[in-house]
């Protein structure tokens, strides 16, 4: 897998929001669904599960050829919304 480089907001909302590095990188490795944003970063979203119950992890990043820069991430309740 590509090096990933978390950005200092990417961190801070990580830390916010109590979201692992782990979720970070499987959501890159093996996302369930990924978009290119109009501005032209990328979008991954995986499903996870946390505290019993569904949610979509979501990646935003910047991808060269050797790393994946992160540049936030959130965690959301609305699966269609992401998933579909």
């Amino acid at each position: 897998m590509k090096r990933v480089i978390l950005t200092e907001h990417a961190r801070y909302q990580m830390g916010e929001r109590k979201i692992d590095r782990t979720v970070v990188i499987k959501t890159l490795a093996q996302p369930n669904k990924t978009r290119l944003q109009p501005s032209g970063r990328k979008e991954a979203v995986r499903r996870i599960t946390k505290n019993g119950k569904p949610y979509c992890a979501i990646v935003i990043y910047e991808e060269t050829p050797e790393q994946y820069r992160v540049i936030t991430i959130f965690i959301s309740s609305k699966l269609k919304k992401y998933l579909s």
